[in-house]
């Protein structure tokens, strides 16, 4: 039964890839390779394969997790009678449900319940960590060797669901601030590519004065002042082991994944967070440094361009499977520990869940993301540590200069 579950995951798996790269292969039809309406949108056949394949993996994903509980263990979500976790359990379930209906709405788009969504997720996300860490006060004196959810015999400790709890509040305020930001064209911030943004090829109105942009800069950042009054787990503990450690493999499926994790950690900080916060506003800035009379170049397209940055459907992507990432990946270990789920089984789901969210986070980056400040920002980590604040500060002080020098932000626009 194990061995004919395990197929199954691996075959899921393998049909997802095999969706995204057949879609990705469509040869594109003369509209899609025109300029403006469809050059640079979503609604060209790689924003399309993008986001169809987003939605396969998700959907598949979903089920096989909900189908494993519910046809083994429904009383892990449902159950009523167990006092023991009862808060955490409702509130987790209700995440569930709420991340599935993000799987709908990347199916079927409806812009004006985005705001509503991200703030609902958000809150979701921190009561989830927070009931868990109250319900499962005991585990405060598990003493793991390392930290980490990929181990088959590790328990969750409470510091790791207090350190969760500040990583999902910033990811509320971080979408608060793609909110906030007026959506940008992907070929105004990095040049890489079609990003993925859904625009009608005209240009931004920018509504934003630069120091309401410069402030948002600063809020967004802000949380991380924040960020000693909360545990710290590091992830090269789970694949730096100690030599007498008899029974750890060095290269186990555990510890190339906990360092993929750690890579994927790094993209997404100085990439996902500082990178494009910054390269967001400056570009932003550089809008407003613009002639304004360029408000309309090209034709107008069938379908509204986004009035934000989170409206996006390449950002959307991101955002939800960053989401379920941070969640998914707690709960697949509790199932193994309820054995719902074998070891392989959940490695094989968190193997799934990374590719989906890599492919999302590198389409956001070789869009939006100037790769220079994001390499600054690790620079500037590596040298200056647990400063995460001042080295954003030194990073956007230094990258708007250079805007200054070369021309694109004019210095009348702080006038």
């Amino acid at each position: 039964m194990n061995h004919a579950y395990r197929s199954r995951i691996r075959l899921c798996a393998s049909l997802v890839h095999l969706h995204t790269v057949s879609m990705k292969a469509v040869p594109q039809t003369p509209a899609d390779s025109e300029d403006g309406a469809g050059g640079s949108g979503d609604g060209a056949v790689g924003g399309d394969a993008h986001l169809h394949g987003s939605v396969v993996a998700f959907t598949l994903f979903f089920a096989i997790v909900i189908a494993a509980v519910l046809w083994q263990r429904p009383h892990l979500v449902i159950s009523a009678r167990r006092a023991h976790g009862r808060a955490h359990r409702f509130v987790a379930c209700a995440l569930l449900v709420w991340l599935s209906v993000g799987v709908a709405l990347l199916a079927s788009p409806a812009p004006r319940f985005y705001f509503v969504f991200d703030v609902v997720m958000a809150v979701l996300g921190i009561a989830t960590t927070l009931t868990a860490a109250h319900d499962f006060a005991a585990h405060q004196h598990v003493k793991n060797e390392a930290s980490g959810v990929l181990e088959q015999h590790t328990t969750v400790t409470r510091d790791e669901m207090l350190e969760h709890s500040f990583y999902q509040a910033l990811n509320g305020v971080h979408i608060l601030f793609l909110h906030f930001l007026p959506a940008l064209p992907p070929s105004s911030v990095s040049g890489l590519g079609d990003g993925g943004g859904d625009f009608d090829g005209t240009d931004v109105d920018m509504q934003c004065s630069p120091m309401a942009l410069l402030l948002a800069l600063a809020a967004v950042t802000a949380p991380w002042l924040m960020r000693h009054h909360f545990p710290v787990n590091h992830f090269s503990a789970n694949y730096a082991r100690s030599k007498h450690a008899r029974d750890k493999a060095p290269c186990t499926a555990e510890a190339i994944l906990y360092r993929l994790k750690k890579y994927q950690y790094l993209l997404y900080k100085h990439c996902l967070l500082h990178g494009l916060n910054i390269s967001l506003v400056l570009t932003a800035l550089a809008s407003l440094s613009s002639s304004p009379s360029s408000s309309s170049s090209s034709s107008p397209s069938s379908s509204p361009s986004p009035s934000s940055m989170a409206d996006i459907v390449s950002i959307r992507v991101y955002w939800l499977a960053l989401n379920v990432s941070y969640v998914l990946e707690f709960f697949l270990q509790t199932l193994v520990k309820k054995h719902v789920l074998s070891q392989s089984t959940m490695l094989a789901l968190n193997q799934l869940l990374m590719y989906v969210a890599t492919a999302a986070a590198l389409r956001v980056v070789a869009a939006f993301v100037d790769v220079r400040i994001a390499a600054l920002s690790l620079v500037a980590n590596l040298v200056h540590r647990s400063a995460d604040a001042s080295n954003v500060t030194a990073v956007a002080v230094a990258a708007l200069l250079y805007r200054v020098a070369d021309g694109s932000v004019a210095v009348d626009v702080f006038l």
